[in-house]
């Protein structure tokens, strides 16, 4: 079995998107990496793969901007984690 890619979340100051997006990993206790999306070169990197929205969600070749609920899903699907959020899972 390979690695799971490593899930890079570029976000901004005061962003709700990116709150969210940060939230729903966690609580569904997918590991993520949190960068900021002002860093040098990071926006006109994500403007040019045509992302223009924030977080810009980075998952091996996979990029997105926004919150995508449904992109979320299907990363924990693939990532094999439970369907449960991770507060909601009895520690055994």
């Amino acid at each position: 079995m390979s690695p799971q890619p490593t899930v890079r979340v570029y976000s901004k100051p005061n962003c709700m998107q990116c709150r969210l997006t940060e939230k729903w990993l966690t609580d569904h206790a997918v590991p993520f990496v949190h960068d900021s999306a002002e860093a040098d070169g990071v926006a006109d990197a994500a403007r040019s793969l045509g992302v223009t929205a924030a977080p810009i969600v980075v998952v091996g070749d996979e990029v997105w901007g926004g919150f995508r609920p449904d992109l979320l899903e299907q990363l924990r699907d693939r990532q094999g984690v439970g369907d449960l959020p991770f507060h909601l899972r009895r520690s055994r």
